[in-house]
């Protein structure tokens, strides 16, 4: 900011000095007044221009997780693995997203002493999960804990120790002329007072006559107990018995090889989901493909091997390999599951 006139020290002169000393005076203070004025004026400016780049830059983030948020997430993960350390009592975190997750994995936690960590999300190709925390000792034969991945396998039960992580409810209602998405009912889950989102865990649609919501057990009363409608639905909540009871539908996986000419989001991930490039690209406008697991609005991105792509409603591509072509195009080798 500009430096005012004769410095933060400046004074008036002593009275009975010159009227030429006096009038430099008056010069001096009203000339420091109206830097001081366009100084706070700058300073204010300023504050409001950071403030629009902060809430546009979360705008265009658009839900995804900061670097420092992620840092907040494994720094309780820290906490919470000590705890099992020092306390040989197992500790979990809440329902995370897979780029939690894949904080906490990539932190060096597996590496600590003494400790055992897996997740789990009810069934084994659960996308939020809970991390589990316990003493390399505990659970070595997996019949009162769980095994690494932490599930049974799709609709299975991992063990006394998950069914106090991991519970779920049956939510019925006639969605036949009225569907509901399953951020409908993440929405109607969260609005009951006291769930937050580590509570829950993966939403499986029932077509037009609900969902199944994975949970943490301690909300499940709540839930079943708040939740009367999803949208404009009546709907009747209920726990189900076991893990066991989940309709989780068996996924594909099929190898494919593609040859484009950049390896633009928009360009390979069309190719992989064999839908239109525009189709592809409008898609990512609405926010309905994550990259790594974070939504991405530019189609333009570049992906590397290594890179997953998750279309809503579509399944998920891996790209597996890239080679370039005598042609300088990219013959792109890709998984995807469905």
């Amino acid at each position: 900011s500009p430096r005012p006139v004769g410095g933060e020290g400046a004074c008036l002169p002593a009275c009975g000095g010159s009227a030429a000393s006096a009038t430099m005076g008056r010069t001096a203070v009203v000339r420091h007044a109206r830097v001081k004025k366009a100084s706070k004026a700058a300073e204010e400016a300023l504050a409001a221009l950071e403030l629009a780049e902060s809430d546009a830059a979360r705008d265009s983030n658009d839900g995804e997780l900061t670097a420092i948020e992620l840092a907040a997430v494994v720094k309780d993960a820290e906490r919470a693995a000590a705890v099992a350390v020092e306390k040989f009592t197992p500790t979990a975190t809440g329902f995370l997203s897979p780029a939690e997750v894949a904080a906490i994995e990539g932190s060096g936690l597996r590496k600590m002493a003494d400790l055992k960590m897996w997740t789990t999300g009810g069934f084994s190709s659960a996308e939020r999960r809970r991390v589990v925390f316990s003493r390399s000792t505990e659970f070595d034969d997996d019949s009162d804990g769980a095994s690494d991945t932490g599930d049974g396998g799709d609709g299975g039960d991992g063990g006394a120790l998950e069914r106090e992580l991991v519970g779920a409810v049956e939510c019925e209602g006639n969605f036949l002329f009225d569907p509901a998405e399953v951020s409908d009912y993440a929405e109607a889950v969260l609005s009951v007072g006291g769930v937050e989102p580590m509570h829950v865990g993966d939403i499986i649609p029932n077509g037009d006559r609900g969902a199944q919501i994975v949970l943490d057990p301690d909300v499940i009363k709540w839930v079943v107990a708040k939740l009367q409608s999803v949208g404009d639905v009546e709907v009747r909540t209920f726990p189900l018995a076991s893990l066991a009871d989940l309709r989780v539908r068996a996924g594909s996986t099929k190898e494919l090889t593609s040859v484009e000419s950049s390896m633009r989001l928009d360009a390979v991930a069309s190719a992989g989901m064999k839908l239109s490039r525009s189709k592809l690209a409008k898609m990512v406008k609405e926010g309905s493909v994550e990259v790594n697991f974070v939504k991405e609005t530019n189609s333009h991105r570049k992906l590397v091997e290594g890179d997953v792509v998750a279309v809503r409603g579509k399944g998920r591509v891996t790209i597996e390999e890239i080679h370039v072509t005598a042609k300088q195009r990219f013959r792109v080798r890709m998984t995807r599951a469905t």
